[in-house]
């Protein structure tokens, strides 16, 4: 059964602080989902992206084959927020210069803060819910920035609902004369719109039936911390976590030398943090490669060490959202599709 079929893709967000290997993370998933036999896409929203380099090719703001079942993708998020949004730009623009300010003043008080944010999440809702792929593997902008973005639909909600009010009670009470005086409310319209179609994203985003998060991180107690907001963050907004990835794992060694042996240590010891920090979701373990992995060999080869025995976690696995939150009913996250089971886990 295709995604299609399926009524829409299974969508993956990975996410964690700066250099700690999401878009690696991202792209091994992607190897792995594609060797299984599903139809992969993976995509960038990173403005400085790398997902081009870690798969050892030149990528666009298109879809392009990099594998058999297998494609890339790195969205200009600046041209797609230009493409969709500027008519929302170039209409406040205009409400500003008829209120007397220069034309360069106007133009930049117009960019509506996360605008680049929410094109970036139309374009993988409209690929997710339109496309012929089985799963969109989404390797994100660091925490901050992507904790924005996943904010975005409701504030950009808030936005609109508060001009719709203003509006009504504009038309209700001005009359004529002193509707001309006013500005042109027509944008009001315009926001509107887009917060409907934003509204079906939000939708998409916080079904645990189709969509889940990914947090990644390295053993580092500075990371750990902002994992840990992270983690919070997507709780409070209802978006669904299903798995946490550990990056960069230093390998045993016997006998190991004195500065190794503290190294070890002291990594085992935060790994029991983390694994304290994030009981009950499913941890994978990603080693330390001695060869940066760079192409689809050495992307196939991290993805079978980190991804083996997926016996134990399934992609299907169910884990309490809402577990940081006990006053909560709980709820579930987990793909529960039974086709996924037969070829294996993500």
């Amino acid at each position: 059964m295709t995604g299609s079929q399926a009524g829409g893709a299974r969508l993956i967000l990975y996410v964690g602080k700066g250099g700690v290997g999401k878009t690696t993370m991202a792209a091994i998933t992607a190897v792995r989902a594609a060797e299984l036999g599903w139809r992969t896409l993976v995509v960038s929203t990173d403005i400085a992206h790398s997902l081009g380099d870690v798969l050892g090719c030149e990528l666009s703001d298109e879809p392009r084959g990099v594998a058999p079942d297998l494609d890339a993708q790195e969205i200009n998020v600046l041209e797609e927020a230009r493409r969709h949004w500027g008519k929302i730009q170039s209409q406040m623009a205009e409400v500003l210069r008829k209120e007397g300010l220069p034309a360069v003043q106007a133009e930049e008080l117009a960019v509506i803060p996360g605008m680049q944010e929410i094109a970036a999440l139309v374009r993988i809702y409209q690929q997710a819910r339109t496309s012929s792929y089985d799963v969109v593997i989404v390797d994100a902008a660091p925490t901050g920035e992507t904790l924005r973005l996943l904010t975005m639909p409701d504030s950009l909600e808030w936005y609109a609902s508060r001009l719709s009010s203003l509006k009504a009670r504009l038309n209700r009470f001005a009359g004529p004369l002193l509707r001309n005086l006013l500005p042109n409310m027509d944008l009001v319209d315009v926001v509107s719109e887009l917060s409907d179609r934003v509204r079906g994203l939000r939708k998409l985003l916080s079904d645990a039936d189709t969509s889940s998060y990914r947090i990644v991180l390295t053993a580092d107690g500075t990371v750990l911390k902002e994992a840990q907001r992270a983690e919070t963050y997507l709780n409070l907004f209802g978006y669904p976590i299903d798995a946490v990835f550990v990056n960069s794992l230093l390998p045993e060694i016997e006998p190991a030398p004195e500065y190794f042996q503290q190294l070890q240590k002291r990594q085992q010891s935060l790994l029991s943090d983390i694994e304290v920090a994030f009981a009950g979701l499913p941890l994978f373990r990603a080693p330390l490669s001695a060869a940066e992995p760079v192409g689809l060999a050495a992307l196939s080869s991290l993805a079978a060490r980190c991804l083996e025995n997926r016996t134990r976690v399934r992609c299907c696995t169910v884990v309490p959202r809402s577990r940081s939150f006990p006053t909560k009913k709980a709820t579930w996250c987990g793909y529960r599709c039974p086709t996924w089971r037969s070829r294996g886990s993500l």
